[in-house]
């Protein structure tokens, strides 16, 4: 009688390919985020061309936006309080929030029409461009696993 094992390590291989893709999707989902907070912060300190305000009992200004750019910055709640809630190979998901209460009508298109984070935003249509510049660093490519 004549006895064949045949064992392979497909299976040790393929765990460990998705365990790095999940890595680098993670790493890939955080860097989009921060560079979208990036972005929203560098655009919201460009705004300007709008009224200019007296907003302090000494006189001090403020040079508003104008419709359809992004809110420029007044006291800096919101520009500072963005955060992001990062992915995680586990949790294949990030998220860059403001918990700031006039975020949402500042960007209302039939309202104030500031944009600066929604899809017709400067700051969202620069982060697709960096997300797809950067996509192939999710790859595995040739890597020896």
């Amino acid at each position: 009688m004549i006895k064949v094992d045949v064992t392979t390590q497909m299976q040790l291989k393929a765990n460990k390919a998705l365990s790095l893709y999940d890595v680098n999707s993670a790493r890939h989902l955080n860097r989009v985020a921060n560079h979208f907070r990036n972005q929203i912060m560098k655009a919201m300190q460009k705004s300007t061309g709008g009224k200019i305000y007296v907003v302090t009992k000494s006189g001090e200004t403020h040079q508003a936006s104008v419709k359809g750019n992004p809110p420029a910055v007044n006291t800096g709640n919101l520009v500072n309080s963005f955060f992001v809630k990062p992915a995680s190979p586990t949790k294949h998901m990030a998220s860059l929030e403001t918990n700031v209460s006039y975020a949402g009508r500042l960007e209302d298109e039939s309202g104030l029409d500031r944009p600066f984070m929604s899809q017709r935003s400067l700051p969202f249509k620069n982060t697709k461009q960096f997300a797809n510049k950067i996509a192939k660093d999710i790859s595995l490519n040739v890597r020896k696993i």
